[in-house]
């Protein structure tokens, strides 16, 4: 799906950590799944530290947009 405006972050309700949405797919279900990620520091070569992580469907009500 490539029609969300870019970049679009999000924040986790309850922690207030805030992601990146990179891509949003669908599954065999045809249910959609987010997959983002987001930076948490920096290694000391000079690149950002990142985790990725995907969201499914039944957690969407646990985000909100940034």
């Amino acid at each position: 799906i490539a029609t969300y405006k870019k970049p679009l972050q999000i924040r986790h309700y309850e922690t207030g950590i805030e992601y990146t949405i990179s891509k949003i797919l669908l599954d065999a279900d045809g249910s959609p799944i987010i997959i983002c990620y987001r930076v948490y520091g920096v290694k000391p070569d000079g690149s950002k530290k990142t985790v990725k992580m995907v969201i499914r469907k039944n957690d969407f009500s646990k985000y909100v947009r940034v």
